[in-house]
């Protein structure tokens, strides 16, 4: 295990990770804001240096104003990684195959700015591995998705959290039988496509299928 790690640049990446080949659990911050990173000489993070990583988290702080546009960096992950963890780096989500194609993700968190954009188009990417699903802070608006049971074969746990914008949950949703459980906070539009995912499963025969939702907001 190698955390908390702050890298200001990843141009040496290969070398020093290169030292860790039996790493198991790694977690970084990239320090260098988005008008550096453009001048890095190599814009590709190379994170399959070992063939054990199983938990992968990268994070980009906080910015003061306005993003101005994504990381520019491309990810080569290890095929071994089995959770993983993006915050801040903007990128649109036509950039989540490198993601969606992970074939041992089991747990995938995707927060404060991981990706952007008012819309996922979830028809191409496939998890086929995953199980657990958490999108925090999110700008997104609207996910579509018309198979989720292909797109999520095996996901049992779908939280979300503070993605106010966000119209609805894809109808499909129900109809991925191994859902057990959909936690939702902070996201006002989502209450009529939680029901009607929950309906959905109860009619599948999912009798224990369970929704959460609360809100962690003051009031007034």
């Amino acid at each position: 295990t190698l955390s908390p790690l702050r890298l200001s640049s990843w141009e040496n990446w290969d070398k020093i990770f290169k030292k860790f080949p039996n790493i198991r659990k790694l977690k970084c911050k990239l320090t260098a804001p988005h008008q550096l990173a453009k001048k890095q000489s190599n814009n590709i993070l190379a994170l399959d240096f070992s063939s054990r990583l199983e938990s992968l988290s990268l994070c980009v702080p906080p910015r003061l104003g306005k993003p101005s546009g994504p990381y520019p960096v491309e990810f080569h992950f290890s095929l071994t990684i089995r959770k993983l963890t993006l915050s801040g780096f903007c990128l649109p989500w036509s950039k989540i195959s490198a993601v969606a194609n992970l074939p041992n993700l089991e747990a995938l968190k995707l927060l404060r700015e991981a990706f952007v954009g008012e819309t996922w188009d979830l028809d191409a990417e496939e998890f086929p591995e995953l199980r657990f699903l958490k999108l925090a802070s999110l700008d997104i608006v609207k996910w579509t998705a018309i198979e989720c049971e292909n797109s999520f074969p095996r996901l049992q746990k779908l939280v979300l959290e503070k993605c106010c914008n966000l119209e609805e949950i894809p109808s499909s949703m129900g109809n991925v039988s191994p859902l057990e459980t959909i936690e939702v906070s902070d996201c006002p539009n989502s209450a009529n496509s939680v029901n009607e995912i929950q309906e959905e499963q109860i009619s599948m025969g999912n009798t224990g299928f369970k929704v959460i939702t609360s809100s962690r907001r003051r009031r007034s």
